[in-house]
C-alpha cells in the first residue's frame, strides 16, 4: 500500500516491484530495478526523504524510518536483510545487511559494507568503506565491539547510549539541567504522540 503523507506521495520507478503487502508512506523514492517485499515498512515524515538506490532488494519484514533532520539513503545493489532496521541513517553502494541489523540515527556505512546478523550500529556510527562485521558485534563511532568487548568497555557503553545522548540526539528535547528521566520522557512522548497523529490525515494513494 502507497500514501501521501502532508501533501508528499512515493515516486517508484515502473521497474520497480512493491509486494502488495509493503508499506510505502511520504516522499519515498525507490529507484529502477529495486525490489521490496512483503510486509517491509518504508516511511518518510516530517520533511525526511527516504532513497532506495537501483537494484536494491529490501527484504521481508524490514522498517526503514527517515523522519525529521534524519534522512535515510540506501545505495544502489544492496541487500537489506529480513527484520533489519534502519533510521535516519546512510547505506552506501553494493551493501549486505543480514536480518535483524538495527543502523541508527546519523550512522553512516560506506560502500561495499558487510554487517552480518543481529548487529548494531549506534547513533553516529561510521563504517568505511568494504569493513566487515560479525555477527552480534556494536559498533560505535568508527570501532567494532564483540558482545564481550561492549560488556567489559561499560563505561564507553554507558556514554554512547546515556539518556542525555537519547534525548539531545534523537528527540532533540534540549538541555536535561534540573529535570528528571520521567520528565524528559513524559515530554519526549508527548511530542512525538502529538507528531505522529499527523498520520491520520494520510491518503491511502493505491
Amino acid at each position: 500500500m502507497k500514501f501521501d503523507h502532508l501533501g508528499n506521495a512515493p515516486t517508484i520507478s515502473d521497474s520497480a516491484y512493491v509486494a502488495p503487502t509493503a508499506t510505502i508512506t511520504g516522499p519515498v523514492q525507490i529507484d529502477a530495478g529495486a525490489s521490496v517485499l512483503h510486509g517491509a515498512i518504508l516511511t518518510a515524515e516530517f520533511g525526511a526523504r527516504l532513497t532506495i538506490g537501483s537494484n536494491t532488494v529490501i527484504m521481508e519484514s524490514a522498517v526503514l524510518r527517515a523522519s525529521g533532520p534524519f534522512d535515510l539513503t540506501v545505495g544502489d545493489s544492496c541487500l537489506i536483510g529480513p527484520q533489519t532496521y534502519l533510521t535516519g541513517c546512510r547505506i552506501g553502494h553494493g551493501c549486505y545487511l543480514s536480518r535483524g541489523v538495527s543502523v541508527f540515527n546519523g550512522a553512516d556505512v560506506g560502500d561495499g559494507c558487510w554487517v552480518t546478523i543481529n548487529c548494531v550500529l549506534a547513533p553516529h556510527a561510521r563504517l568505511d568503506s568494504r569493513r566487515e562485521v560479525p555477527a552480534y558485534h556494536l559498533v560505535r563511532g568508527d570501532k567494532i565491539f564483540s558482545p564481550s568487548e561492549a560488556a567489559d568497555d561499560r563505561a564507553a557503553w554507558d556514554h554512547d547510549v546515556s539518556h542525555s545522548e537519547f534525548f539531545d540526539r534523537i528527540f532533540r528535547s534540549g538541555s536535561g539541567l534540573g529535570r528528571t528521566l520521567d520528565d524528559r520522557m513524559a515530554e519526549a512522548m508527548e511530542r512525538y504522540s502529538a507528531a505522529l497523529a499527523r498520520h491520520s490525515l494520510d491518503a491511502c494513494i493505491d
